[in-house]
């Protein structure tokens, strides 16, 4: 009777090894539907990559470029500073100039202020060719306020387009 025992164990034994067989290869088989559904994952995110990193590199030229279009721009204002400097100091000798004092003998018309200069920005001059020299740069200057208006006239075109 012990030979019928350890069969019914040995069978008993086969039965628990099939249904585990059963249950591994279940797992086996859910295991390789989701390994084919992790493969499309990996190329889904291979190609998110793929763009991200074209992505950053549009983002990494598109930066370079604003970086040579700020670098111009620093220069075009700096020059543009100087520029506009360099008319605030003509605009300043200018501005020191004394206006030419008129005398009603000549048919001029203006009014002079007490130290002899004539303030005012439209003195005219009977013949208007006379030059007279600027103190501070030895240039030969128009003595006529009309030519004068002329210089300022053209400074206030060089400052408007320095805007």
């Amino acid at each position: 009777m012990l030979a019928h025992p350890a069969s019914l164990v040995l069978a008993l034994l086969l039965l628990v090894n099939a249904a585990w067989c059963l249950v591994l290869h279940r797992r086996l088989g859910r295991l390789l539907s989701q390994e084919s559904a992790l493969h499309g994952l990996v190329r889904e995110l291979e190609a998110v990559l793929e763009r991200a990193q074209t992505a950053v590199e549009a983002i990494r030229e598109e930066s370079r470029a604003l970086e040579r279009r700020l670098e111009l721009q620093r220069k075009l204002t700096r020059r543009r500073g100087e520029e506009l400097a360099r008319w605030c100091r003509i605009a300043e000798r200018l501005a020191r100039r004394p206006l030419p004092s008129v005398s009603p003998s000549r048919g001029g018309v203006g009014i002079a202020a007490p130290g002899g200069t004539a303030p005012a920005a439209e003195a005219v001059a009977g013949d208007g060719a006379a030059a007279r020299k600027a103190p501070d740069t030895g240039e030969d200057a128009p003595a006529a306020a009309g030519d004068r208006s002329c210089d300022r006239e053209a400074l206030l075109r060089a400052l408007a387009s320095l805007r």
